[in-house]
């Protein structure tokens, strides 16, 4: 089986007006950044064990220079991060056991609007991996 999801967080609000401690021009303040992820990939039963099902995909994941929708001033790190995606899937007594552990192959940090404004790139720090666990049921 072939699985795709993504999503699209639309933040329009500028700022939060919360303090950086930063003295750099436009980097006083928190920025309220949009945020997307898309994942896609395959999925196989485990035949040998019932409602046994792993998957391998991969994700994109990231924070955009810009706001699709208002401004994108104030201090954010935009960039994204392609990770491969391993997990599993388990279907038991009505509830479905997730678990996935993307890890980073590419990381880019790109420069937001303060840093452009500023003529600097700012820093970065992404992960490695990350441990994604969920429990659904059905009713």
């Amino acid at each position: 089986m072939l699985y795709f999801t993504s999503s699209y967080l639309f933040n329009p609000r500028d700022t939060n007006g919360v303090s950086t401690f930063r003295t750099r021009r436009g980097e006083t303040v928190m920025s309220v950044s949009d945020q997307y992820l898309v994942r896609g990939g395959i999925a196989r039963a485990v035949p040998p064990i019932p409602g046994l099902v792993v998957t391998f995909g991969g994700r994109w994941e990231g924070v955009p220079v810009r706001d699709l929708i208002g401004q994108s001033n104030g201090f954010r790190r935009p960039g994204y991060a392609i990770s491969g995606d391993p997990g599993f899937l388990y279907a038991r007594w009505g509830y479905v056991f997730s678990c996935n552990v993307p890890w980073a192959i590419e990381r880019n940090r790109r420069r937001s609007v303060p840093d452009i404004a500023n003529r600097i790139h700012g820093d970065a720090a992404f992960a490695d991996y990350t441990l994604n666990i969920g429990v659904s049921r059905r009713f």
